[in-house]
């Protein structure tokens, strides 16, 4: 008998391409703290599928990559979006 899996959530993130070769590097990790009503020191932000459509979390992460590249003086032209697939347990 075949069990049949919940379809898998996906998360997105904008950041700038210099935090993203940081993801790389170090994996999700806050690098400093923030005066962003959003952010926490603890935590990263994502976007999730589950409560918002593709193009909506795809939209809000350009947004937050464009903020952090202002906030953080941020002299590059690259921005990336990562796309996460988490299974359901």
């Amino acid at each position: 008998m075949a069990i049949k899996c919940a379809q898998p959530r996906r998360l997105y993130h904008g950041a700038t391409y210099d935090n993203y070769e940081s993801i790389l590097a170090a994996g999700f990790k806050p690098k400093k703290e923030s005066d962003w009503a959003s952010s926490d020191s603890e935590y990263m932000f994502f976007w999730d599928e589950k409560y918002h459509s593709r193009e909506k979390c795809l939209e809000m992460c350009v947004g937050n990559a464009l903020y952090t590249a202002i906030f953080n003086d941020y002299q590059g032209g690259k921005f990336v979006i990562l796309e996460l697939e988490v299974p359901n347990e």
